[in-house]
């Protein structure tokens, strides 16, 4: 996770990787302790794999566009539920975890590295333990959720209710109501929340806002075909 995070002593101690690339994929099946599978793999690949990387020789430009593909129903269903930007979510996801190949990602479906703080606030979920994480990184455990999706729309919740960031998906509801440009809108969002969610917020919002013009190529420079900005302009407001 090469990342930006919250620090430990914030509310949330969120993980955002640097940028990253890969695909939406599941753990290892049909196993008896996933958990244990898990960090084998992690301590064989250790030397070649560092801990927070996506997983060598992934993404491929087919498997962000599977990514991105998979998971727009997710952000988008997320926007309509709890008024946060699904161009922002997939932009987040796709970054923070690798287009699906980080470690949290592959082995708990969890693209955003959000850490577990107890059944009760993961909503009933257990926990996946990241154990190549150095120990200045305090906190190694991350929710684990049966489905990239699934880990959208439940970040998707929690920064449309939690304090730090419910201010900023009202904003981006009243501004696309008003009739503000998509854009302005989503980075509106991004600029709110980048401080509370992460420790480098300016170096967090130029990636993000990167990641949303082109998620096969993140750059200044808007797509007018991989952009994901048009993944929160085909949701309708009414005024």
């Amino acid at each position: 996770m090469n990342h930006v995070r919250t620090r430990p002593s914030s509310i949330l101690c969120i993980v955002a990787f640097v940028s990253a690339a890969g695909i939406s994929a599941c753990g290892p099946a049909g196993e008896e302790d996933d958990d244990s599978v898990a960090t084998e793999q992690e301590s064989a690949a250790a030397t070649s794999w560092p801990c927070y990387n996506p997983q060598p020789g992934h993404p491929t430009a087919t498997e962000k566009a599977s990514f991105i593909g998979n998971n727009i129903w997710a952000a988008q269903d997320a926007e309509r539920r709890y008024g946060v930007p699904a161009a922002a979510l997939l932009a987040m996801a796709a970054n923070e975890g690798g287009y699906g190949f980080t470690r949290t990602s592959l082995y708990a479906n969890n693209s955003f590295g959000w850490k577990y703080f107890g059944a009760e606030s993961a909503g009933g979920r257990s926990a996946y333990t990241l154990a190549c994480q150095p120990s200045w990184d305090v906190g190694n455990q991350y929710v684990a959720f049966k489905s990239i999706a699934e880990g959208i729309l439940f970040v998707g919740r929690k920064l449309g209710s939690l304090p730090s960031y419910s201010a900023d998906a009202k904003r981006y509801v009243a501004d696309r109501r008003a009739g503000v440009d998509v854009v302005t809108a989503v980075n509106r969002f991004i600029d709110g929340i980048a401080e509370p969610y992460n420790y480098d917020p300016v170096k967090y919002r130029k990636t993000i806002k990167r990641h949303a013009n082109d998620y096969m190529n993140p750059s200044d420079v808007r797509s007018s075909t991989t952009s994901l900005y048009q993944y929160s302009a085909a949701i309708a407001y009414s005024p």
